[in-house]
């Protein structure tokens, strides 16, 4: 899992703007404080993406693919809620865990590919 900020944060001394990618320990008290009261989500990594014909699209520079049901599994309700609105799903009906599951694995998603310096 990655953990992104939702808003501007301080973890172990270090400041995150919204989107940044937080460097921490995933058993970080912190970390686990702020997932649960919403300034920073969790998100499937692109390792976690799956997808039988993955594929770098050269003109976009970006990967494409489903996200992993297991890892899915393991986000609370109120994430997958917050990563179904973020991938344009309509969460207005109050959708079971499994339900979400299903809509968000359907969905197709493209992450940037991001070149080492």
């Amino acid at each position: 899992m990655t953990y992104v900020a939702n808003s501007i944060v301080t973890v172990d001394g270090k400041e995150y703007r919204p989107g940044d990618a937080i460097q921490a320990p995933a058993d970080s008290k912190a970390l686990e404080i702020l997932v649960g009261i919403g300034y920073v989500i969790q998100r499937p990594s692109i390792e976690d993406v799956q997808h039988p014909a993955v594929q770098a699209d050269a003109a976009s520079e970006a990967v494409t693919g489903n996200l992993s049901r297991s890892d899915l599994e393991a986000m609370t309700k109120a994430n997958l809620q917050k990563l179904a609105a973020d991938l344009g799903i309509d969460v207005a009906a109050d959708l079971s865990k499994a339900k979400l599951i299903d809509a968000i694995a359907a969905v197709e998603v493209s992450v940037p590919i991001q070149e080492s310096e």
